[in-house]
């Protein structure tokens, strides 16, 4: 019995998926030329899924675009500008997103991000003493004492609006460390300090409503 109710369970999810994933595409089949809005600078892990959504939609007039925050990405959404909103679950204000009247949530998936860490700019001597200013975007905050190691440190945390944003910062001089992934770490200049790990994220795709 718990088999056969588990099964029907799994064969009704498997239809609302099915259903999911029908009206998706006929969202799409009604739009010539479709430009994913999502979070940048380029370098973020919303980019790297942008690129990976590209690749599913499998449409040669797809392109992913990248804006300073999410709430710009928003915009051109609901202006017009833009077809799709690409938004990762952590943001700390996507109830904002599902609760606008001018946008309907059109499908959700699962993407591993890049790998994240603590970084800083290759070649800077962290201090000795003093308090370290630590940059990141508000969803991997919790992660810091974790890459830390739960070490003595004094540090401050300031919040800016993606990882990438963060690494240029750090690029710049502006912080001693950021929390940001490897295609930053990569783009900017900085290296890695810390242990590093994925983040397995739900991401949600909207359009206009």
């Amino acid at each position: 019995m718990i088999l056969y109710q588990t099964s029907r369970k799994l064969k009704n999810l498997e239809i609302i998926y099915s259903k999911q994933i029908k009206n998706f595409s006929n969202y799409l089949s009604s739009l010539s030329k479709i430009e994913i809005a999502t979070l940048g600078p380029k370098g973020t892990s919303s980019e790297a899924t942008g690129i990976y959504l590209v690749s599913l939609i499998n449409n040669m007039n797809t392109r992913c675009c990248v804006y300073p925050s999410y709430e710009k990405a928003m915009e051109s959404v609901i202006s017009g500008k833009s077809d799709l909103l690409l938004i990762a679950n952590a943001y700390n204000k996507i109830d904002q997103v599902y609760m606008c009247p001018k946008l309907k949530l059109l499908t959700a998936f699962e993407y591993q991000t890049p790998y994240y860490g603590l970084a800083k700019k290759i070649g800077y001597k962290l201090p000795d003493q003093g308090t370290l200013k630590i940059a990141t975007h508000h969803a991997p905050q919790s992660l810091i004492p974790h890459f830390i190691d739960n070490k003595k440190i004094d540090y401050e945390v300031i919040f800016v609006e993606s990882t990438s944003a963060a690494a240029l910062s750090t690029q710049q001089g502006n912080f001693d460390l950021c929390v940001t992934n490897e295609n930053s770490v990569q783009m900017y200049g900085l290296e890695f300090i810390s242990r590093t790990l994925p983040i397995i994220m739900l991401w949600s795709v909207f359009g206009r409503a």
